[in-house]
């Protein structure tokens, strides 16, 4: 779901997949310092995606490790831009606060 591009003007209804190799904090920091402020060590994901990437309209988007939901899109760079990490929330810190919060 969401958009692929900045000048789409739609929003796709049909939830896309990409495979993309996932990085460590310290990958996703380095040649990208101000990384720091929005990557945090712990519970966040950082993914490359290469030649394909989620793009604005996909915050919310889930992470997937086979059937399993890893993670929630929180921040992807301004215009797509696919050189740089894509973060997600690592949904296994709030387990716990899902479960008190919702009906699960």
């Amino acid at each position: 779901m969401g958009r692929y591009n900045q000048a789409q003007m739609y929003v796709e209804p049909n939830l896309k997949w990409i495979e993309s190799v996932i990085i460590s904090y310290n990958q996703s920091t380095k040649d990208n310092p101000w990384y720091k402020q929005i990557v945090v060590e712990g519970s966040s994901i950082c993914q490359l995606t290469g030649s394909k990437s989620a793009c604005c309209g996909n915050a919310g988007a889930p992470l997937t490790l086979g059937d399993v939901q890893i993670g929630l899109a929180a921040y992807i760079p301004a215009n797509c831009f696919r050189e740089y990490p894509l973060v997600y929330t690592k949904v296994a810190k709030y387990v716990e606060w899902i479960k008190e919060n919702s009906d699960i």
